[in-house]
């Protein structure tokens, strides 16, 4: 009984070992169906949301003079301009196929294809950029608390840093 359980499950990890690779016709249509392009396009506009909230931030509360929210304006249109060449669907699409290759077999993209496809599937795909900026609201606003605590480690290490190289290079 031993010895046919144990050839159950060497061919249940032999089967799976041997999925076959997921095509890229395929993967097109995953990136189709979970609207990848579009999701893209809201990434740039939360990027200059993101951008805006730094120059802000980078202020401490000052009010900036004319001057300095031109350059703002213009330091953030240079941004918009690298997000948009660097970040468009056309470049990034053949390493994102790649990359999917990669990691799925096709019953997995088959199966992910049928659940966006399904009404559950296609909420996840309509509620997930709504999700997507809480979840970075919420990053922001927690990033903002621990950033004090990680410059006093920055600070500390310099400083014990410093020491050290002063006392190695004190005379004996």
């Amino acid at each position: 009984m031993s010895r046919l359980a144990l050839l159950l499950v060497a061919l249940l990890f032999s089967l799976q070992a041997h999925a076959a690779p997921a095509s890229p016709e395929s993967i097109d249509t995953l990136f189709t169906m979970m609207h990848v392009d579009r999701t893209l396009g809201a990434a740039s506009v939360a990027a200059e949301a993101q951008m805006r909230q730094g120059m802000a931030a980078a202020r401490q509360g000052k009010t900036p003079t004319p001057e300095q929210q031109a350059i703002e304006e213009r330091a953030i249109q240079r941004g918009l301009v690298v997000i948009h060449d660097e970040l468009n669907w056309d470049k990034l699409k053949p390493q994102f196929t790649r990359i999917y290759v990669e990691t799925y077999s096709q019953e997995e993209v088959d199966g992910l294809i049928a659940f966006f496809r399904s009404p559950a599937g296609q909420a996840y795909l309509a509620k997930t950029p709504q999700l997507m900026q809480q979840v970075m609201q919420f990053m922001q606003s927690y990033m903002a608390e621990i950033m004090p605590k990680m410059q006093q480690i920055a600070r500390d290490a310099a400083r014990e840093s410093a020491a050290a190289a002063a006392a190695a290079s004190a005379p004996n």
